[in-house]
């Protein structure tokens, strides 16, 4: 049988750190104060982009919501580089684009809620 464990230790153990709770932000929070794009192509083609957009010196951030619906955004300095790379990438795969037309809202400004897609 086992002796007893004295119940000193136990009263001095510490508790470990406390947990914390992990959850992705929203693509809307993430993005602001950016320029954003649209790009939808085929899911197969999802990689394709996602490579060449880390491939184009940090010209953008993708993010994938679903499928083939991509949005990228970009720093409103390269708006025009952003612009031609999903002009290109949309006619190569036969996707469709769009970028904000407006000027992005500052970092701590509210956001105008987007029309679901």
């Amino acid at each position: 049988m086992l002796a007893p464990r004295p119940t000193t230790q136990d009263s001095t153990r510490r508790a470990g750190p406390a947990r914390r709770v992990r959850a992705a932000i929203s693509v809307d929070r993430a993005t602001r104060g950016l320029v954003v794009g649209h790009l939808h192509v085929a899911k197969e083609h999802v990689v394709f982009v996602k490579g060449v957009v880390e491939a184009s010196e940090g010209l953008a951030c993708l993010f994938a919501e679903r499928g083939g619906d991509l949005t990228i955004a970009s720093p409103s300095s390269r708006r025009s580089e952003l612009r031609e790379l999903l002009l290109d990438l949309a006619t190569d795969l036969g996707g469709l684009f769009d970028v904000e037309a407006t000027d992005p809202a500052p970092l701590g400004a509210p956001q105008p809620a987007r029309a679901p897609r």
